[in-house]
C-alpha cells in the first residue's frame, strides 16, 4: 500500500510505500503468547503420562514459530519514501530509519514500469535518470505498482 502526503505549499510531496501487514507485532505477541499456552498445556499432558520428551520438542516447535513470526514482521516493516520537490526526487528505505538514500533530479526522472514475461513474474517499476537507476515499490502488487506508476507520473507532471 501507498499514501500520498503534500506540504502546506503544495510544491513538495511524499509517497509512503511499505507492505500490507495483517497483525502488527503487538498482535502477533498475542498469537503467540495464546499459542504457547496451548503448547504448554498438552506438553505437560504429555509429560504427566511419562512421555517427557514432547516437553523439549514442543519448546523447539514453538521457538520456531516464533522465529517464523519475527522474520516476516520485520521483512513486512521495511518502507520506501519517495520524495518530490521542486528540484529532485529522492527515494529513501529502510526499517525503521532510512538506510539508503537515493535521488535524481526532477526534471529528467521518468517512470518506467516493466511487466513481467509471465504470469508468474511480478513488475517492477522504475526511477530512471542519466544512467540512474531506482526500483520502487518492491513490495506492492501489480495493479498497487501501477497505481504508484500513475501517481508518481501525475506528481512529476505537475512540475
Amino acid at each position: 500500500m501507498f499514501a500520498t502526503h503534500f506540504d502546506g505549499s503544495g510544491c513538495n510531496a511524499q509517497i509512503v510505500v511499505r507492505a500490507d501487514q495483517s497483525l502488527s507485532w503487538q498482535g502477533n505477541l498475542t498469537v503467540l503468547t495464546g499459542l504457547g499456552v496451548v503448547i504448554a498445556t498438552i506438553a505437560t499432558g504429555f509429560a504427566f503420562v511419562g512421555l517427557w520428551m514432547v516437553v523439549p520438542f514442543a519448546g523447539l516447535e514453538l521457538l520456531a514459530v516464533a522465529i517464523g513470526l519475527y522474520v516476516t514482521s520485520r521483512r513486512l516493516a521495511h518502507s520506501e519514501v519517495i520524495s518530490l520537490s521542486p528540484r529532485s526526487v529522492q527515494v529513501e528505505s529502510g526499517y525503521r530509519y532510512p538506510a539508503n538514500s537515493r535521488r535524481v533530479r526532477r526534471r529528467w526522472a521518468r517512470i518506467d514500469l516493466h511487466d513481467g514475461h509471465s504470469p508468474a513474474e511480478r513488475s517492477r517499476l522504475y526511477i530512471r535518470s542519466h544512467g540512474r537507476v531506482i526500483e520502487v515499490g518492491a513490495c506492492l502488487t501489480d495493479k498497487e505498482r501501477e497505481k504508484l506508476a500513475r501517481e508518481l507520473r501525475r506528481l512529476l507532471a505537475e512540475q
